[in-house]
């Protein structure tokens, strides 16, 4: 879609949860030359609006969907528990320009095919529930590839090594 949340949302009842949301981020990077050399990787998304009840950080992840283009209810459990970047502050997070994690496995950037990674919050990525709270939220809004401005991006600096021709001249004859 155009957006959605990453969140953890409590409900009305003590000690009970809502919602635990997480987002999918799938780039096609089949373009990168099968040669290339990667030597940085940035992911950048696009905040628009963010709630921090419950003191997250957010960051990024692998994923493996079963599909690159339908989500299904099984591919909730198809996300990494290992954090690719430096995971940012909830509250460190802007609306006004794009937010950068630079990943530190390049190996997770395919050059054959789709780089699939994911978008979590560490309470939900480390398995640790915050202290509970009646209706209370944390939530970290960002613009997919449907909204068509400020898409999420992945920006891959490489090198391609130096391809070495030879081919070989016939001497004219001197007559």
């Amino acid at each position: 879609g155009a957006s959605d949340s990453i969140n953890i949302r409590s409900g009305p009842t003590s000690g009970k949860w809502n919602l635990i949301g997480r987002g999918f981020l799938l780039f096609d990077s089949s373009g990168l030359p099968d040669t290339a050399t990667v030597s940085a990787t940035n992911v950048d998304l696009w905040v628009f609006g963010k709630v921090d009840n419950y003191s997250q950080s957010c960051g990024i992840v692998t994923s493996t969907p079963a599909s690159n283009t339908d989500l299904v209810t099984a591919d909730f459990d198809q996300f990494g528990t290992t954090a690719l970047a430096t995971e940012k502050t909830v509250a460190s997070l802007s609306t006004t320009v794009y937010n950068s994690w630079a990943l530190t496995d390049l190996t997770v950037v395919s050059k054959t095919s789709i780089t699939k990674l994911g978008f979590r919050l560490s309470g939900d990525r480390t398995n640790t529930e915050p202290t509970w709270a009646a209706s209370t939220n944390c939530d970290v809004n960002i613009r997919y590839a449907d909204n068509l401005v400020k898409i999420p991006r992945l920006v891959v600096t490489y090198t391609v090594a130096a391809v070495s021709t030879v081919k070989q001249f016939t001497l004219l004859g001197v007559g």
